[in-house]
């Protein structure tokens, strides 16, 4: 178990214990156990997680789609109007870990990929498509593809 504790000077903590019984002759329990100190962690832990929520709420803020790919073209991640623009089109759902080139329309492939490998080289990539979306009218639609680099480029 992982819980806060207050300690009397005020300072809160987290610590985290484990404990494992063993029965002895007579039918009692002996528990043998420890408890750790973790806040270091746990303060870590709970920055990540914050860093996280206000990543999504700006992430899903956005009005246009938005989609993170790795550079196969598998999907990362996501916002709620790519999932939605992906039922629209494509009357599909969206998932991580799935390929782009399920979202692509045939008569697109081709200059999807060759945007795609210049955004891989390093290079900003913008174009427009008027595309017809089931059910509705043509739309005109602008694609961006750009890198976003780790720390090896």
């Amino acid at each position: 178990n992982e819980y806060r504790d207050i300690l009397s000077n005020g300072n809160v903590i987290w610590v985290e214990g484990k404990a494992s019984p063993e029965l002895e002759a007579d039918g009692s329990i002996l528990w043998y156990g420890y408890i750790s100190d973790v806040t270091h962690r746990k303060l870590i832990e709970l920055k990540l997680t914050d860093s996280q929520r206000r990543l999504r709420a700006f992430f899903d803020s956005k009005s246009d789609s938005t989609i993170l790919l790795d550079h196969q073209a598998y999907i990362l991640d996501f916002n709620r109007v790519a999932a939605q623009n992906a039922k629209l089109i494509f009357d599909k759902d969206m998932f991580q870990g799935q390929n782009m080139a399920d979202y692509i329309l045939p008569s697109t492939k081709d200059i999807f990929y060759a945007d795609f490998a210049m955004a891989l080289s390093g290079q900003v990539v913008e174009r427009e498509f008027c595309l017809e979306v089931p059910g509705s009218e043509s739309g005109w639609w602008l694609f961006r593809h750009f890198p976003i680099l780790d720390e090896n480029g």
